[in-house]
């Protein structure tokens, strides 16, 4: 037996040839001039900060990219004055395409540049989950292009083919599948209401036969609002009241409970459109793999023109079955686990639904999906999924503290009480708005 102890000579063991050291290859000049440009975009758009967290996160990263490219002597004075128009508009698509072409011919031609951008774009890549897109043909609506749909009534009016019905279908019983989708929109702010009847049309019109699914609206405010857009569009309606703060995951709750016979549920934010085989994908998914799914990739923060091309494109009977990403500009958000998430409705009742003491903007989806991951592997899909524009809330105080963050990762209580229970919130409505729940 040999000596563990003793050192190999020569003849016992080959000589070891070390294998070569690889440095990665630098960024191609066309690489670098994209991202610097799209940096350079989202310093100066407030839309950017699709997420105020972690917009916090990597704000000073963009706005150095941002500072380099302003402070550097162009020799070109067109450049300037591009990079002005571009913060002016940051919309302005020949603008962006003329910035960065100049930056690609300044990395060849000078290095001063060539030695600063690079580090900086790889900043703003460690610490950002924002991504800026700008499809290739974005530009601006032609004369004849159909106006953006801006009210609830708009988006209406596209729907103008019959919106079909279980009862429609061959088959009864108990779905498939149930979609729960959470509504408050005040009459003031008409982007949410017209978001709320573009996301339910699209869970509604789907490829998936119709008695195997089912559509609930949950909504929640003083009085009902949003019940003359979607009643007639669903499969069932319900309206909670509560005058504070939205709760999230209590609409979740009660919307879970409206087809109890269901075998999966689909949880879909009320400003997300859905493509037509959505729901037919999600069902062979969930049926064939893991009990929990994230159907998207990225979620793509649209701005308000590429908002109405998407719900044309979705509801318009007479319009193209998707819409064309290289027609679209927003922000893509990576690496999120909510605006839409599907699970077995046995994982559903394992991890106990939603926790209901999150009150107010964020966090209660992360805490769901973390309750989730305690049971299974959560895949998810490539595509996109478009999130349609509308004024963002305020999603922190002051000191930069989410509504929910003190419970953020606090255990949740032994005992939550009944889920979704209408009245929840009754003994807070002013007397002469309380309503019968039942």
């Amino acid at each position: 037996m040999s000596d563990p102890t003793q050192a190999p000579t020569p003849t016992q063991t080959p000589t070891q040839i070390p294998a070569p050291i690889r440095t990665p290859a630098a960024p191609a000049p066309e690489t670098i001039a994209r991202d610097a440009t799209c940096a350079y975009v989202s310093a100066c758009d407030p839309e950017a900060a699709v997420n105020a967290s972690t917009w916090q996160e990597t704000e000073s990263a963009h706005s150095a990219v941002r500072a380099a490219l302003l402070s550097h002597p162009w020799p070109d004075p067109s450049v300037p004055h591009a990079l002005k128009r571009l913060a002016d508009d940051p919309a302005d698509a020949a603008a962006h395409r003329h910035v960065e072409s100049a930056v690609v011919a300044e990395l060849t031609r000078e290095h001063a540049l060539g030695a600063l951008l690079p580090p900086l774009v790889a900043e703003v890549a460690r610490t950002s989950v924002v991504r800026y897109h700008l499809g290739t043909s974005y530009e601006r609506p032609a004369k004849d292009e159909p106006a953006v749909p801006d009210t609830p009534e708009d988006v209406r009016a596209l729907l103008t083919d019959r919106i079909a019905r279980p009862k429609d279908g061959p088959g009864a019983g108990d779905p498939i599948v149930t979609v729960v989708i959470p509504v408050r929109a005040h009459p003031s702010d008409t982007g949410r209401a017209r978001n709320a009847v573009a996301a339910v049309a699209s869970a509604v019109r789907q490829d998936l036969d119709r008695s195997a699914y089912r559509v609930v609206v949950v909504e929640q405010d003083v009085r009902p609002r949003m019940d003359r857009y979607l009643a007639d569009l669903v499969d069932a309606y319900l309206f909670l009241p509560n005058p504070g703060a939205f709760n999230k995951s209590w609409a979740l709750n009660a919307g879970a409970e409206a087809f109890p016979g269901t075998r999966h549920l689909c949880f879909h934010d009320a400003d997300m459109v859905v493509e037509s085989d959505h729901l037919s994908r999600v069902v062979a998914c969930l049926d064939d793999g893991p009990p929990a799914l994230l159907p998207y990739g990225d979620l793509l923060f649209l701005d308000r023109v590429s908002s109405g091309r998407v719900v044309h494109s979705r509801l318009d009977a007479g319009g193209p079955a998707s819409v064309d990403a290289d027609r679209l500009r927003g922000f893509a958000l990576r690496d999120v686990w909510g605006g839409y998430v599907c699970v077995t409705r046995d994982l559903f009742e394992t991890v106990g639904g939603y926790d209901e003491r999150f009150r107010g903007w964020g966090d209660e989806d992360n805490e769901f999906y973390r309750q989730v991951l305690r049971h299974t592997a959560v895949p998810r899909w490539e595509r996109p999924l478009a999130h349609l524009w509308h004024r963002r809330p305020v999603m922190v105080d002051a000191e930069g503290r989410r509504a929910n963050q003190h419970i953020a990762r606090t255990p949740r209580p032994a005992d939550p009480g009944p889920l979704g229970d209408p009245g929840k919130y009754a003994h807070e409505m002013p007397h002469d708005t309380r309503t019968d729940t039942t």
